[in-house]
């Protein structure tokens, strides 16, 4: 996996929050069972609600919060996401990109060369190549979560992988169970897509 789409990196750039340049607090949560948890604990009753979670499980650091507030459809995105980032922030660094290349294998990731090509202009297309790709993943929240925390501990401050603390929902427009959202940071805006499950209000990768 050398490339990634622009569209997809700006979603998880978004909804990410976190690394500063301070070193932050203690060790990362562990992680919990898979799945989402129950729709009533998880995402957010508005749009709102699940942006201000986004924001504040990212700066707390607590991955497995943080995974359940992302839209079930789109949680293999997820972990290709920080697959991708680890596998960046390794570059260059032997030592680094073993260690996190072993997580994946430790979860049942596949090897880059057993890997089909994926579809990156195709969004659905994608996702289910990625269902495929992580068939063998028993524990996809666990495997997410061991990711994120290399990720947070492993790249440097102003990597550019996370959204600023001065980030803003701007504007959101509700369409039945989607919600189309503009976000403000550092007077860019750009845009977010949430939709429901359960009742509830997930982070989607949808543009």
């Amino acid at each position: 996996m050398t490339r990634i789409s622009a569209v997809l990196l700006a979603a998880i750039l978004l909804s990410s929050c976190g690394k500063s340049d301070s070193s932050g607090s203690g060790g990362s949560p562990s992680a919990g069972g898979g799945g989402t948890g129950g729709a009533a604990t998880t995402g957010g009753a508005t749009p709102q609600e699940a942006f201000d979670k986004l924001k504040a499980t990212g700066e707390k650091k607590d991955w497995p919060a943080f995974y359940d507030l992302i839209h079930p459809e789109d949680q293999d995105m997820a972990v290709f996401m920080f697959s991708f980032i680890g596998a960046m922030a390794g570059m260059g660094d032997e030592a680094k990109k073993a260690e996190f290349e072993a997580i994946g294998k430790k979860h049942g990731v596949p090897d880059e060369d057993k890997a089909e090509k994926l579809e990156m202009n195709d969004p659905e297309k994608m996702k289910a190549q990625l269902k495929v790709l992580f068939k063998d993943v028993k524990d996809k929240k666990a495997l997410f979560v061991e990711m994120a925390a290399w990720v947070d501990a492993n790249s440097k401050p102003g990597d550019g992988f996370n959204l600023k603390p001065d980030a803003t929902l701007k504007s959101v427009k509700e369409e039945g169970d989607t919600a189309r959202c503009m976000t403000l940071s550092e007077g860019k805006e750009r845009p977010m897509v949430m939709k429901k499950h359960g009742g509830r209000w997930y982070m989607t990768f949808d543009r």
